[in-house]
């Protein structure tokens, strides 16, 4: 199963490893420009440090942005429609049985669709994960990344 961010996740990496490219470039047109006797690279070389500097800073402000705390934010109610949830063990494997969800230090998913179509994946505590059935439709509260309620509505 995707992950429901894998584009963002993708970005930060190539931020990162362009930062780290850039800088490496900085570092050989220093040498070039110096050793080489090659006054253009040598001018370039300040850019390259700074487009590093920008690209990592970004990749990290965009990477940190993306992984602080699930429960932070504005708490917002809304209808929603459980696709699809599961929960991963301590050592990254998918569990999809309920009599599975046991396993210690477990962290619970929900993935859900709004009334608009927008579907999001959201963690949960383990009391909501085991509320949230697939194909239910509820009224949900989220607070940032965190589902911390589900209240299911009866079907038409």
């Amino acid at each position: 199963m995707k992950s429901a961010h894998e584009e963002k996740e993708r970005l930060v990496t190539w931020l990162l490893v362009g930062g780290l490219i850039l800088f490496l470039a900085a570092g050989g047109a220093v040498i070039l420009g110096v050793f080489g006797k090659l006054a253009m690279l040598f001018t370039a070389a300040p850019l390259f440090f700074l487009l590093s500097v920008i690209s990592v800073g970004a990749g990290l402000w965009l990477g940190i942005s993306h992984s602080k705390s699930p429960a932070e934010g504005a708490g917002a109610q809304r209808e929603g429609h459980v696709m699809a949830r599961y929960a991963i063990n301590h050592l990254g494997e998918m569990i999809f049985s309920y009599f599975e969800t046991d396993a210690e230090e477990a962290k619970y998913y929900v993935k859900l669709q709004y009334l608009d179509g927008r579907t999001e994946e959201l963690q949960c505590a383990e009391p909501v994960f085991e509320q949230c059935g697939e194909g239910m439709r509820g009224m949900v509260i989220v607070h940032g990344r965190w589902l911390s309620r589900f209240e299911q509505l009866p079907m038409p």
